[in-house]
Formats: structure tokens, C-alpha cells, sequence
């Protein structure tokens, strides 16, 4: 049951988050219908934010509208998921070879340790893997580009649940999303070439890991034919 402290902005979030895993998950397949009455038992809420979560879901592409009738889910191929973690290392290095032209780092390195010290409070795999996006998404703001932004938030919900799925995963593999700290300190040195480096490397692990889901879906799936 959904706390009704919550507004229908937030649980419509949190409904987006469940569908979204779900999709990456495979636990929804590419047709599936979406049943607004399932979703509102499911969560103990009203169908206003369900009907909010499938309106943004649909403008982002993860499920198609069908006026007037039902919403089903599009899916995704592995090879757009792959283009999608691909497209997410391009915008990173595009936003760190703008950040040497900023003169406002300083403001940079003290938003990015307040974020990692959020992250070495909290114990939950869903809430750091937030905290985690936030730190991206926080890099690519200060590269002052509409375009950019725009871009990365199109594909962050999606990029969420890839980053929770696999590091649930691959939790006895050790964590892929660590060395802030040393991002941070490349950055306060104004070391982009350096702190572009760090970051490419978790790209690399996070492409790794991306790989061995996809292989873990395709194989589930030979088992089941």
C-alpha cells in the first residue's frame, strides 16, 4: 500500500519506477497491456497518477497510447539498450570537455561531495543508484547545454532501472559506481582530461555489466523455448 502522505507527483513516480524494472526486468514484454485498475489496486491510490505515470512514460517513449483505448508497453531490442548506454558515455564526455570552459567549479565540487555524502550514508541499492544518477546528472547541468540536459533526461529513467538491475545483479562482483571521490578531486584540480578518464572507466564497467544482463536475458529466455 502507497503512504497517502505521498502527492500524486511522487507516486507517480514511484509507479513509473515499478513499470520501467519491470520492462528491463522482462517481467513486461513488448504489447503487454497496462491496466490502469491493476496499477491502482496494486499501489492503493486514485487512477489520476496512474494516468500520470502512463501519459509520461508515453511521452517518453516507453509505452505507446492508443486513444481512447489502452496503453500498451513498446519495449525495448538489446541493441537499443546498448545504444542507450552508449548514448549516455557520448553526453558525458561532451558535458566534461564543456566544463573547461566553466568558471563556476568550485559551486561544481561542492554540489558533487554533498552528493557523495549522501551516498556513503545510505545502505539502500535503490536509493544510492539515485544518488548516483544525481551525481551524472549534476555534471551534465553545469555544462550549461539545453540540448544536453534535455537529451540525458529523456533517457534517465530508463538508464535508473539499467543501473539498479545490474548492480543488484552483480552485487558479489563489488560495485561499479564508486571513485566519486576521485572524480571530485580531478575536478577541484581542474583536471577534466583526468577526471574524464575516471568516469570513462565506469562507463566501461557499467557497459560490462550491461553485457552480462543482456546475455542473462537471452539465455533465460533460450531456457524457456
Amino acid at each position: 500500500m502507497t503512504d497517502h502522505h505521498l502527492d500524486n507527483h511522487s507516486i507517480s513516480n514511484i509507479i513509473m519506477e515499478d513499470i520501467v524494472n519491470d520492462i528491463i526486468l522482462g517481467e513486461l514484454k513488448p504489447g503487454d497491456k497496462l491496466i490502469e485498475a491493476k496499477y491502482a489496486e496494486k499501489f492503493g491510490v486514485s487512477r489520476a497518477p496512474i494516468r500520470e505515470a502512463f501519459n509520461t512514460l508515453a511521452i517518453e517513449g516507453i509505452i505507446i497510447k492508443i486513444p481512447r483505448k489502452e496503453s500498451v508497453v513498446k519495449g525495448y531490442t538489446d541493441e537499443e539498450i546498448w545504444d542507450l548506454v552508449r548514448i549516455r558515455k557520448f553526453l558525458t564526455d561532451l558535458a566534461l570537455e564543456r566544463l573547461e570552459k566553466s568558471n563556476q567549479i568550485s559551486e561544481l565540487v561542492r554540489d558533487l561531495k554533498e552528493i557523495e555524502r549522501k551516498m556513503e550514508k545510505n545502505n539502500s541499492s535503490r536509493e544510492y543508484v539515485k544518488l548516483n544518477q544525481e551525481f551524472n546528472m549534476r555534471i551534465i547541468r553545469e555544462a550549461k547545454s539545453d540540448v544536453l540536459i534535455a537529451m540525458y533526461s529523456r533517457i534517465a529513467r530508463l538508464l535508473l532501472s539499467l543501473s539498479l538491475v545490474t548492480l543488484l545483479e552483480n552485487e558479489n562482483n563489488g560495485n561499479p559506481y564508486t571513485n566519486h571521490n576521485l572524480i571530485i578531486q580531478k575536478l577541484e584540480k581542474e583536471d577534466f582530461v583526468g577526471a574524464q578518464k575516471v568516469l570513462n572507466d565506469r562507463n566501461e564497467s557499467f557497459m560490462k555489466n550491461i553485457k552480462i544482463h543482456l546475455l542473462k536475458k537471452k539465455n533465460e529466455v533460450q531456457q524457456q523455448c
